[in-house]
């Protein structure tokens, strides 16, 4: 295992079934279009509070390989509504319906958030050293 400054770290919310799955499979699962994580913790948090009382039950803390970001750029692309996205990720094509091999990288209230699709979400647990509940909310 590499060195902590060797690792790139990223967040998602998740219900106890989730993370069930999670466990059972060693990795990330997509449920619907796409599910998205973060490289910052405190978004998750005010995300969870803002969210149905219930809906997630634990935080995430996912650990990635060095590049784990660079591999998400290239296969990237940048949501088409978003001002901040289109200022800060120019040099992303535009997330069109159906890229679905693309990680749709998006813009949040000033944190970037990357939506893991059909065909990036293997890519991505490729890059994952562990997987660890940091927070229960229940």
């Amino acid at each position: 295992m590499s060195d902590d400054s060797q690792l790139e770290y990223f967040y998602r919310a998740v219900s106890a079934d989730e993370l069930i799955t999670i466990r059972q499979v060693g990795g990330l699962v997509l449920n619907g279009t796409e599910i998205f994580i973060t490289q910052d913790l405190r978004w998750v948090e005010d995300y969870v509070r803002r969210s149905q009382a219930g809906r997630y039950d634990y935080i995430l803390e996912i650990i990635t390989n060095q590049g784990t970001i660079d591999w998400i750029l290239k296969v990237g692309k940048r949501h088409a509504g978003s001002k901040p996205a289109q200022r800060d990720f120019a040099f992303l094509p535009i997330l069109r319906k159906g890229d679905f091999d693309a990680v749709h990288v998006k813009v949040q209230n000033q944190v970037v958030t990357y939506g893991l699709r059909a065909g990036t979400i293997n890519g991505f647990n490729q890059q994952i050293q562990s997987i660890e509940s940091i927070r229960e909310l229940i």
